[in-house]
């Protein structure tokens, strides 16, 4: 029988000595910008799930810090190879299918490498989705691939975990990414998978999750940056316009549990343009739906007051001391 070139590169990859795995990363990376270039040739899924399998038991493999960091970067990186956007976002699509089928295997002792790993490659995702400029129809495209996997609101088959560590990283790498260049409608088409979990996930747990880590989240952020702009405080800059490096090696946290890489803070972190009014029309509007759960139609109508006061009373009015116990809804509006 012969051995498919995928299953030759999973090998290889998987193999014990570093070195091999290390070439056999140089020689798939070649081979992807090679084959993607042709014509004639095309990915399948099938195919990409083998070559999957062996990168996944590549990082497995990688047992130092600096080395799993620049191993996953340049993992990440293989979404670039592919000539056509099509065969990218396949890649994508495979790669989450990969990590929701073994998520359950990672040990404790690995699970923070592999969720690094999902955050690098999440953050290349974002990159194939600006592209030189932000179009909505790749940043739908993105999203769309999210909501077939690591953020489908429903599917059985991907664990809770891996969805709540990629809404956990979302607005920390879009901000990343966006580079003040994201008009808020396009911000917005972001949130469209988030809409659905919030509408159609049965999980208690990641419906409120979102709420905590997005919603929520991304006012809390906004909040930050107006005070900031109003103190006038700017990032720690030395003399030539650089950003002052850090002695620590290690990725810090910031107030909000974001993972800040080093050298970086906060305020390095641009805010992401959404638009209020246009967040809260579009909450109300998922609650006109007749088949929504009254526990997520309770969820989502307390959003839909917490953006209205925000709209009507600013960013910058504090925070009531607990807003699920703050808001008091009636039976009413929970059944609209």
């Amino acid at each position: 029988m012969t051995v498919t070139q995928e299953v030759h590169f999973a090998h290889h990859l998987a193999a014990n000595e570093k070195v091999t795995r290390d070439r056999a990363l140089r020689k798939l990376t070649r081979w992807i910008r090679a084959k993607s270039a042709r014509e004639d040739t095309e990915f399948t899924e099938e195919s990409l799930m083998k070559l999957w399998k062996g990168l996944f038991f590549c990082m497995w493999m990688s047992d130092k810090p600096f080395v799993q960091q620049d191993l996953a970067n340049n993992i990440a990186g293989l979404i670039h190879c592919f000539a056509q956007r099509s065969q990218a976002l396949l890649f994508i699509d495979t790669f989450f299918k990969t990590m929701a089928h073994e998520w359950f295997a990672i040990d404790r002792f690995r699970l923070e490498k592999f969720m690094m790993l999902v955050r690098r490659f999440f953050r290349q995702g974002l990159v194939l989705a600006y592209a030189g400029e932000w179009k909505d129809e790749n940043i739908v495209e993105f999203c769309d691939t999210l909501k077939a996997t690591a953020l489908h609101p429903s599917r059985g088959d991907v664990p809770l975990g891996l969805k709540m560590h990629v809404v956990d990283i979302f607005l920390q790498e879009l901000s990343r990414v966006h580079g003040g260049k994201l008009t808020s409608e396009q911000a917005d088409l972001f949130l469209q998978p988030f809409f659905d979990i919030l509408t159609d996930s049965p999980a208690g747990t990641l419906v409120e999750f979102v709420r905590n880590n997005v919603f929520f989240l991304m006012i809390d952020l906004d909040r930050e940056a107006v005070e900031l702009e109003q103190e006038g405080e700017v990032p720690n800059l030395d003399e030539e316009g650089e950003e002052k490096d850090s002695d620590e090696e290690e990725d810090t946290y910031d107030e909000h549990g974001r993972v800040m890489e080093k050298g970086e803070s906060s305020q390095d972190l641009p805010a992401i343009p959404f638009d209020y009014e246009r967040i809260a029309n579009k909450l109300f509007e998922c609650t006109k739906r007749h088949a929504l759960k009254p526990a997520n139609r309770l969820v989502i109508t307390r959003l839909v007051k917490k953006y209205r006061s925000i709209l009507q009373e600013g960013l910058l009015k504090p925070p009531p001391p607990d807003d699920d116990q703050g808001d008091i809804i009636t039976d009413k509006e929970i059944l609209v």
